[in-house]
């Protein structure tokens, strides 16, 4: 069969035929998929996606080479055809009303799993014959659906191939979908905990007067992109807050049970969803249960979550007034979504990790830590604070022994650009306290700028012994 522009294309080879294609693919291409939605599902529809075909559309190269006795080749990859594929192109003229037409056979040959072949039959030619912009609406595909999950990515390419099987042209590849986790979990920079703790309240309320911060975690079911396809439905969202010093400190008698709590609570979009807290037996966790609370208006298979509270507010106790409130540090370590996908099957989505909750911080002071400073007869101590600004201010000293807290006010006063020696008067108080034999760990807070004080801790048994330096760290 004589082709002018095939012939042409010989002649010039056919590396230069495949640089001029342009023939496009659309509508129904760079779709997301929820990855949860489609987790457990068998084979993905071409109905499962936003659009109404895949659409060819002709470049000029293309439509005058298409003729009868040649094939249309459909393949894709990142995926297998799901059971029951069942390819149908359908060609329109759609520029003139010249009725121009192409048979294409109903019954596509399937090989290798992912490639479909078409045969073109008569060709009725109309008054302009085929044309540039005529096009070829492909519906039937069926992707498998767990080889899709597992790549995540699947690609449909089209193209023709001649009568004589020699040569391929107006080939064209687009990304059919791709498979996104459907959920993310942010805590902006404007919603974390940042109050500062009043040195001049004995540390026991923060900057506002209150004793409790809260942050917030924004929820998002698409992740930041548009996933209206097979999207699963949440049930729950679980949170594991971390704390650099832990959560003992929440219970405040000490008698083993919580007397303050972490609470998660939530604006309520259709029915307020539910919360729980519990605690890591080691006490440096604590997980929240957000139960999303359905409205009755959710469908199967899509991303609307209509019963998901998307704004979250974690509150979290400092102290109960009366206690002091130490700095601290606070990370989610992780956030897990519990869904159903769109086959009903029960799935968990872990979001980002280690999203920053905030910190507190102290107003105004700063907290000496000094480890071990050990009592006995004979034992002396040295305690330097030197101080470079021109404030002076006053110390506290906490000193924890044998699991008891007590508070002291120093009467050494914290020079202003000196250095104060707090040894002696912190030895005299091991004797009122009874610290013989004991090893004291102190917190020194001082009502002076931390970034304007050094200090060094040191204990000796004679005047002419050497020094014992312990370790001191400094907030």
């Amino acid at each position: 069969m004589f082709k002018k522009s095939l012939l042409a294309l010989a002649l010039a080879g056919t590396a230069s035929f495949a640089a001029n294609a342009v023939n496009t693919l659309s509508d129904q291409i760079n779709v997301q998929v929820s990855a949860q939605g489609a987790a457990s599902t068998e084979t993905i529809l071409q109905s499962d996606l936003t659009g109404t075909n895949l659409l060819l559309t002709l470049d000029t190269a293309s439509a005058a080479a298409l003729t009868a006795g040649d094939d249309l080749v459909i393949s894709i990859s990142g995926a297998t055809w799901g059971t029951g594929t069942n390819i149908v192109p359908v060609f329109a003229d759609g520029i003139n009303t010249d009725d121009t037409d192409v048979v294409l056979t109903a019954t596509p040959a399937y090989t290798g799993g992912n490639t479909a072949t078409i045969a073109v039959g008569a060709v009725t030619a109309g008054t302009e014959g085929i044309e540039a912009l005529n096009t070829i609406a492909i519906t039937g595909i069926l992707v498998d659906g767990a080889s899709a999950v597992a790549s995540g990515e699947v690609e449909v390419t089209v193209s023709f191939i001649d009568s004589a099987s020699t040569l391929t042209y107006g080939s064209v590849t687009e990304t059919l979908f791709t498979t996104e986790d459907q959920f993310s979990a942010v805590i902006a920079g404007g919603n974390v905990m940042a109050k500062t703790i009043e040195v001049a309240d004995d540390r026991m309320l923060f900057n506002d007067a209150s004793a409790s911060d809260s942050f917030e975690i924004t929820l998002d079911e698409s992740a930041g992109t548009v996933i209206t396809n097979m999207g699963a439905n949440v049930t729950s969202v679980t949170y594991t807050l971390s704390s650099g010093r832990g959560f003992a400190y929440l219970d405040t008698d000490g008698d083993g049970t919580k007397d303050l709590a972490i609470v998660g609570s939530s604006a309520a979009v259709d029915g307020q969803d539910t919360f729980a807290t519990t605690y890591s037996d080691d006490d440096t966790t604590v997980t929240i249960v957000q139960t999303v609370v359905q409205d009755g208006t959710d469908t199967a298979g899509t991303n609307d979550n209509a019963g998901l509270d998307t704004d979250v507010t974690i509150t979290v106790p400092g102290g109960d007034t009366d206690t002091v409130i130490s700095t601290d540090t606070f990370t989610v370590t992780s956030t897990t979504f519990a869904y159903t996908d769109a086959t009903s099957a029960a799935g968990t989505q872990a979001a980002t990790a280690n999203l920053v909750a905030g910190t507190w911080s102290l107003d105004g002071g700063a907290v000496i830590t000094v480890a071990g400073l050990p009592f006995a007869e004979g034992i002396s101590h040295g305690v330097n604070i030197a101080n470079t600004s021109a404030t002076a201010g006053v110390a506290e000293l906490v000193a924890m022994v044998d699991g008891v807290t007590t508070n002291h006010v120093l009467t050494t006063p914290i020079q202003a650009d000196g250095v104060s020696k707090l040894g002696a008067e912190i030895k005299a108080l091991g004797v009122t306290e009874g610290w013989d034999g004991k090893s004291v760990i102190f917190e020194i807070v001082v009502t002076v700028p931390e970034v304007s004080i050094e200090t060094n801790a040191f204990f000796y048994v004679s005047d002419d012994s050497d020094r014992t330096r312990v370790p001191v760290t400094q907030l």
